[in-house]
């Protein structure tokens, strides 16, 4: 098109878009963590806290948040959420947490309730409930906005049954007040310290209700948003409920919502809502693959409302993002090193396996060509056991060269689920995998060649693919690694020294099968004098992640 003349308003349009994107509009990362917990066990079903979630989840994701959304949440379900959350949200724009749910203080510490506490006495409060600085801590390392929401502070059933040990304790009224000591960190509560909060007899509580009315307002700071659903509360509870904000915020203006802005005025007239169909097409061609959330929103707020087609694909296109981010948090593998989220582990990708294919699902229609989210897409179907759909989207991945593909779809044909077993197949994949350094694909090539499957039987073979692995940290070849030095296979002298060492690397990065391997070495005094307390010790921090055999060394040493 060169030597093209585009029309002024084209011009003008486009200049205004690029200037938006520029200074304001850099691909911010949003990261929200929402909980609502409505059925508890020991007390009576909260109406609203499911809806809560819901909607609020629902409104975030509209503003360009990667939004990880869970109900119900028992003491083991919110810590693993916030332990993940917190490192999904280190460096974020943007981190909220928004919780819905009961919540009291005791003796001057505020608490948050999962819905398996019992809470017999205020002893109770330590192992099975949260304290506020647990959800603060999770949104900490943001280097952003930093936001808790708490609609937690309702009359507490659990304050009624619940024995004071001691005389110096007492339950309080609502929550107490708190000062974060993080800057950039702003906590709302949906009643002012000391009060309580009404849960309503509509689909959400009042305060959800008008949190939803004004967060997606455009251009309105956050501060002022606040101040937004306080009036609201205040009106519709007839002063009764009076919502609080504690903490500081930077002295600039802080958006969830961008700020709606007119194109300066030419001599041919240029702003948004006379802006001519040509104009708009022309910009929308420019931004409708982008993944900048800031340059759509940007297009938005130029020509939006005078052109509901385009402003419903760009919104659209701003929820595709926002749920390609969802399926990086939830499906990322840790292993993976073209990963876009925290890295999971097997369990904990499991934990979330149905959200994860609805976001995962929905990104890959939108983003058809990105093997990154087929691949996610394909995990998360193999953890939830849907092995038609996972092969599906794993051999599209594989066949682009996606090595956390070709390891997956290597381990289809190596064991033969759900396909004809293929050894030669599987050694093909891993292959290609560990060459481009995957350290799964490179254990499991050594471990192939070690075993003669799929593969002539070579030791220097076995032993290179697997020394690689466990020279990059991977805790599974490290394990693997140690007790070839341990029983002197494949090729290598036993070397007990060697072992401890490998079994350590692993053991030290929470890995419970190199905890067991190391505490077994201190109990027989292989390679490290012989030890039965740190024997005890390293058993136990395996038993603590559940593992059956860790539990039956320590009933062998009579120490349970």
């Amino acid at each position: 098109m060169s030597g093209a003349r585009f029309p002024s308003t084209i011009l003008a349009s486009l200049a205004l878009l690029l200037g938006l994107f520029l200074a304001a509009a850099q691909a911010d990362r949003r990261v929200a963590l929402v909980i609502g917990n409505a059925d508890y066990r020991s007390e009576a079903r909260l109406r609203n806290p499911r809806n809560d979630a819901d909607d609020v989840a629902a409104a975030f994701e509209r503003l360009g948040f990667a939004v990880e959304k869970h109900h119900d949440l028992t003491f083991a379900g919110m810590r693993r959420a916030l332990r993940s959350f917190a490192r999904d949200s280190a460096g974020a724009d943007m981190a909220v947490v928004f919780f819905a749910g009961h919540g009291m203080e005791v003796g001057g510490r505020n608490y948050l309730i999962p819905t398996d506490a019992e809470l017999a006495t205020d002893r109770d409060l330590s192992y099975e409930a949260f304290e506020i600085e647990k959800v603060t801590e999770a949104v900490a390392d943001a280097k952003g906005l930093k936001l808790v929401i708490l609609d937690a502070c309702r009359n507490n059933p659990f304050a009624q049954s619940m024995e004071l040990t001691s005389s110096s304790r007492a339950i309080g009224r609502g929550f107490k007040r708190v000062e974060p000591a993080a800057g950039g960190m702003l906590i709302a509560y949906s009643a002012a310290a000391g009060t309580t909060a009404d849960d309503g007899n509509g689909r959400n509580s009042p305060y959800t209700q008008a949190l939803l009315e004004h967060i997606e307002e455009p251009g309105v700071d956050i501060r002022i948003l606040f101040g937004k659903v306080r009036d609201s509360i205040l009106q519709h509870s007839g002063g009764q409920q009076r919502p609080a904000e504690y903490g500081s915020l930077p002295g600039n203006a802080i958006f969830l919502s961008a700020p709606r802005v007119s194109a300066p005025s030419t001599e041919t007239d240029t702003s948004a809502p006379n802006a001519s169909s040509a104009t708009v097409a022309v910009a929308w061609d420019i931004v409708e693959k982008s993944d900048e959330v800031g340059l759509l929103e940007a297009f938005r707020s130029q020509f939006g409302e005078a052109n509901p087609f385009y402003d419903t694909l760009a919104m659209q296109r701003i929820e595709a993002i926002a749920k390609r981010a969802s399926c990086d948090r939830l499906a990322a593998d840790k292993h993976d090193r073209k990963a876009r989220g925290a890295g999971k582990d097997f369990d904990e990708l499991r934990d979330h396996a149905r959200e994860a294919i609805e976001a995962c699902s929905l990104a890959s229609k939108a983003f058809p060509d990105d093997l990154t989210t087929r691949y996610q897409l394909g995990l998360s179907y193999r953890v939830n056991f849907e092995d038609s759909e996972a092969l599906e989207e794993l051999r599209i991945a594989a066949a682009g060269g996606y090595a956390a593909a070709q390891v997956v779809l290597g381990e289809y044909f190596e064991m033969g689920f759900a396909v004809s077993r293929d050894l030669s197949e599987a050694a093909k994949l891993y292959r290609e995998a560990a060459e481009q350094g995957n350290v799964v694909g490179q254990l499991k090539l050594g471990l192939i060649y070690a075993n003669g499957a799929g593969v002539e039987h070579n030791d220097a073979e076995a032993l290179k693919w697997i020394r690689r692995a466990a020279v990059q940290g991977y805790s599974n070849g490290q394990v693997v690694l140690g007790s070839l030095y341990s029983d002197g296979r494949s090729g290598v002298v036993q070397d007990h020294a060697e072992a401890v060492k490998w079994y350590r690397k692993a053991a030290e990065q929470g890995d419970k099968d190199g905890q067991i391997s190391l505490g077994l070495m201190y109990e027989q005094g292989f390679g490290v004098p012989k030890d039965i307390d740190k024997a005890e010790a390293l058993y136990r921090l395996a038993a603590s992640q559940g593992d059956a055999a860790a539990k039956m060394l320590l009933r062998r040493l009579g120490r349970p």
